[in-house]
C-alpha cells in the first residue's frame, strides 16, 4: 500500500457527502456573504459601557452636558 486512498471508496464518500452534485448561484452568493460577515465580524460583539452609551444629543457652549434637554 503507497498511502493514497483507495479512489473507489474515496469516489463513494464524495457521493454520499454530496460532493459531485452542483450548487445553485444563491446558495453560492449565500454562502459568500456569509463568509464575508464572519471576517468583519471576527466573532465578537463590541461591547459599550453604559458611561459610552448615547443618551441624547449635546448642546453647543453652556448646553455641552444636556443631552438633548435644552
Amino acid at each position: 500500500m503507497d498511502g493514497r486512498p483507495d479512489p473507489a471508496l474515496q469516489s463513494r464518500n464524495n457521493d454520499r457527502l454530496g460532493l459531485t452534485g452542483s450548487i445553485s448561484r444563491r446558495a453560492f452568493h449565500n454562502s459568500a456573504v456569509l463568509a464575508s460577515a464572519r471576517l468583519l465580524l471576527h466573532g465578537k460583539a463590541p461591547t459599550i459601557s453604559p458611561e459610552d452609551a448615547l443618551n441624547g444629543y449635546g448642546g453647543i457652549g453652556d448646553y455641552a452636558h444636556s443631552n438633548g434637554n435644552t
